[in-house]
């Protein structure tokens, strides 16, 4: 896999040319959920409300006006924290896309208006954001804000996780209403291959092995010169190869003193 998107806490949209899958389970306390093949999340957390509240899924009644708002009208949250696990993954660079909308919180004048939500969010382990909140950011309530950063995925696993570190609001506008709280996941791998290029690296690699393969065959084996010219057509052919795949290493090679 080289990318998944996620519409957490909502069904399945197609914004674009991008499917995002739906994301509906009402998860729980301390649960997994085995979302997909390549991909699913953990939720921990009581919370502080008698009898438990059971509620890890976040609706909007309000009408968006935000592009895109189909990834908005729902959101993943946790009173504790919440884990997304993308499995299966090429290993390689790629780029995270987190989509945030404050849902619950409202702008009037009335007690919905007091509350703050903040916490921290990680990728591969690592804190990207500290004492987050999302109206601050976004500049108000039901407005959309991306945040984008780059991860490393060595081990085909990538983990985004969502943590209330105690901060913030816990009863207004009414008990129980803090914690992280995610509206879409974006994962995108920036350095797939590309097959036109892998094409070519194996047609000219294949030109290279069996010109080199006629040459020795057909009687040049000794010849000293034959063999230097072989030799820098060999390392003109990983130039060009070179050239395919990062860029201007062919003019490196044609500009070069081979003395």
């Amino acid at each position: 896999w080289y990318s998944l998107h996620i519409n957490c806490g909502g069904k399945a949209a197609i914004i674009g040319k991008i499917k995002y899958e739906g994301d509906e389970d009402p998860a729980g306390a301390a649960k997994f959920v085995h979302a997909s093949e390549n991909w699913g999340f953990n939720s921990t957390g009581h919370w502080d409300v008698t009898p438990p509240l059971n509620d890890y899924v976040a609706n909007t009644a309000s009408i968006l006006t935000m592009n895109n708002t189909e990834l908005y009208t729902s959101a993943r949250l946790s009173p504790l924290s919440f884990t997304y696990y993308a499995r299966c993954l090429a290993n390689g660079n790629y780029t995270v896309k987190l989509h945030f909308a404050e849902i619950v919180f409202r702008d009037n004048r009335s007690f919905y208006s007091l509350g703050r939500r903040i916490f921290d969010v990680y990728v591969q382990e690592e804190r990207v954001m500290k004492d987050f909140d999302i109206e601050k950011t976004a500049q108000g309530v039901n407005k959309a804000f991306v945040q984008g950063f780059k991860a490393v995925v060595m081990n085909k696993v990538l983990m985004i996780r969502f943590y209330w570190a105690g901060k913030g609001t816990t009863v207004a506008p009414k008990k129980v209403t803090y914690g992280p709280l995610i509206s879409a996941i974006s994962v995108d791998d920036f350095s797939a291959p590309d097959n036109g290029k892998m094409k070519t690296f194996i047609v000219v690699g294949a030109l290279a092995f069996f010109g080199g393969k006629a040459v020795w065959e057909g009687g040049y084996q000794g010849n000293k010169e034959v063999g230097t010219m072989y030799k820098l057509f060999l390392q003109g052919v990983m130039y060009f190869l070179q050239g395919v795949l990062y860029k201007d290493s062919i003019h490196v090679f044609f500009t070069r003193d081979h003395g």
